[in-house]
């Protein structure tokens, strides 16, 4: 009997080795990165089979030009550089994943981030520092100059010294209070209660763009060249309105939508501002404001910029590359929402300020990262109140809570850069 058994499971082996021998197993085509991590230091992968990238953070002080990775991919795919090679990730290295068939391939950028280290805050001097009640709503800086527009305000502010000393502007204009700011090239733009006034000189001298006294502009956005604004709705001309570089302002389509009332941010599109701007309650147009059509996130507009080649939208809680085609989330759980981005141009940092979406969780304070990878906190999260707008100018990080204004050189971080 145990004779025979021998011979059946030896008759079986027989039969799928020559199976396996003469019936190729079927290609998958598959190419995919299906996990990426280091083991010194321990760091897993964050990856996008979206945008094709993958992302790991290691401690301050790794030496990550000499990594070693471990490469999981589909099954009888080929990874270049191969898993277990030590590779230099001082740069965003390309893995390029070939499969099985030989001809499907597929390319995942991946770069490896270091935790940094935490930052000094300065508190700088506030034009409205006496006022616990006043909000400043915006800093902007134009040619070495900061411009500070306090939340319904009948003064704007202006420091010539880095933030260190403030003055009230004299427009020598009615315009009721303060409301929004913004610069087109040289031009300086402010939406006030009686209209939109500008300015060629850096703020030396003011002139109306339109004066209307009922309706104030509390919104403006320009890119290049092109504006778009928000006027607020206690009289006819309410609505969003657009300006071409040769043209004066008109009034376009109001988006339809009942809850478009009251004051609203628009953004101009940053790539083509000519034909696209979207609105605070997630609507955009592509038709220079001849029609609206709603956006799928059903978070509120915050910030609309560059980040490299594409179009940055981000809501409180998640952001679009592709003009609110696809959204992600900002955060990988639903605790935290985002009060105010900003992004460094030069390496494509974003920088944010975050609260938890309920009191428990508290306020983050500032954080940093790239789109993808864990966010890292920059301090600020001891402070009684929320940081309701942040701004980096190459290695300065600026931050506002309420009426108060703080301050970072990050030129002595890691991340900072080798500004002249």
């Amino acid at each position: 009997m145990e004779k025979m058994q021998k011979s059946v499971l030896g008759l079986l082996l027989a039969v799928l080795i020559v199976c396996l021998a003469g019936c190729p197993l079927i290609s998958s085509g598959n190419a995919n990165i299906l996990s990426f991590s280091i083991i010194d230091p321990p760091s897993v992968g964050v990856i996008s089979d979206y945008y094709d990238v993958v992302i790991l953070t290691v401690p301050y002080g790794t030496d990550v030009a000499h990594l070693t990775p471990q490469v999981g991919i589909s099954r009888g795919a080929h990874v270049f550089p191969a898993s277990g090679s030590v590779t230099d990730f001082s740069s965003p290295v390309i893995y390029t994943v070939t499969a099985d068939n030989g001809m499907t391939a597929r390319q995942y950028r991946v770069s490896v981030q270091i935790v940094y280290k935490p930052v000094n805050w300065q508190e700088m001097p506030s034009p409205v520092s006496s006022e616990p009640s006043q909000i400043i709503h915006k800093l902007l800086f134009l040619r070495g100059e900061i411009f500070a527009v306090v939340q319904n305000s009948p003064y704007l502010y202006q420091s010539h010294d880095d933030g260190q000393s403030w003055q009230i502007v004299e427009t020598g204009l009615n315009v009721g209070n303060f409301w929004d700011i913004d610069i087109d090239g040289a031009n300086l733009y402010v939406g006030t209660g009686g209209g939109l006034i500008n300015s060629t000189d850096g703020g030396n001298t003011f002139s109306w763009v339109f004066q209307w006294g009922w309706d104030p502009v509390s919104c403006v956005s320009f890119e290049n060249g092109y504006g778009w604004g928000w006027i607020g709705n206690w009289g006819s001309r309410s609505g969003v309105w657009r300006k071409d570089p040769a043209a004066d302002w008109v009034s376009v389509s109001r988006p339809n939508d009942g809850g478009m009332n009251g004051s609203l941010d628009v953004f101009a599109d940053p790539f083509d501002p000519e034909h696209i701007a979207y609105v605070e309650y997630c609507v955009m147009t592509t038709d220079g404001g001849q029609s609206w059509s709603s956006m799928s996130s059903s978070g509120n507009i915050i910030f609309v910029g560059k980040f490299g080649n594409q179009p940055l939208i981000c809501t409180w809680s998640d952001y679009s590359l592709n003009r609110g085609e696809t959204w992600l989330p900002v955060f990988s759980n639903n605790r935290y929402m985002v009060e105010s981005f900003s992004i460094r141009s030069e390496d494509n940092l974003i920088f944010a300020s975050v609260i938890g979406n309920l009191p428990i969780y508290g306020n983050k304070g500032v954080m940093v990262s790239t789109l993808g990878a864990e966010w890292v906190g920059l301090g600020l999260d001891n402070l009684d109140g929320r940081i309701n707008f942040i701004n980096v100018q190459g290695n300065n990080l600026w931050a506002v809570a309420g009426n108060r204004i703080y301050k970072t050189d990050l030129s002595h971080t890691p991340f900072g850069l080798a500004i002249d």
